[in-house]
């Protein structure tokens, strides 16, 4: 998501030009935003603070990734099999538990969530050494289908809503809407 703006910094260059990405804490994100010491949250629509502003920015789906050459085999996943491996799971807050679990709790179900990191970009690493699986968005996986295997997941997961969200401060902010709108031309997408 973060590509298009990144290549603009590139073009552009100049010293006044920097972008940060943080990690984020939302029982202090809106004082950051309303001092100016953060613009954007990307993530969920549903973490972010009712002060704040959303849009939406993108719609993907779930799919489980394993690393090439798992013993699992590339065979169709069954709910069996998927509930048998040990998974990596992405948590901001460090838990173990998710949506997945809640969804495979309904069915009388459970998976074993080994390790639980706070950000995708760590998976690769771990999924690539082990044979560990992770649930994650499709786009990330795509990325990174070079080293990861990519499969349907065995029950309906619902889509997965990427969003940024904004403090009302910024809305006629010029440096703000040129970020909003990289982040939308990335994906095809118009962001207003």
């Amino acid at each position: 998501m973060m590509m298009a703006v990144v290549k603009q910094l590139d073009l552009l260059g100049g010293p006044d030009l920097k972008l940060a990405i943080v990690p984020h804490d939302l029982d202090r994100i809106v004082g950051q935003m309303e001092r100016g010491e953060i613009d954007l949250l990307a993530g969920g629509a549903r973490f972010a603070p009712e002060a704040l502003r959303v849009r939406q920015i993108t719609r993907m789906h779930h799919r489980l990734g394993q690393r090439k050459g798992h013993p699992r085999g590339t065979g169709p996943l069954t709910l069996k099999q998927y509930c048998a491996l040990r998974h990596v799971m992405v948590s901001n807050e460090g838990g173990f538990r998710g949506f997945m679990d809640n969804l495979l709790e309904a069915r009388g179900l459970k998976r074993e969530v080994a390790i639980s990191v706070s950000q995708y970009s760590l998976v690769p690493t771990i999924v690539t050494a082990t044979d560990f699986v992770c649930t994650m968005p499709e786009d990330f996986l795509s990325a990174h289908a070079d080293r990861l295997d990519s499969f349907d997941l065995p029950l309906g997961a619902g889509q997965f809503d990427l969003s940024v969200a904004w403090h009302p401060r910024s809305n006629n902010d010029p440096g703000h809407r040129w970020l909003l709108e990289q982040l939308g031309a990335e994906i095809g997408t118009g962001v207003d």
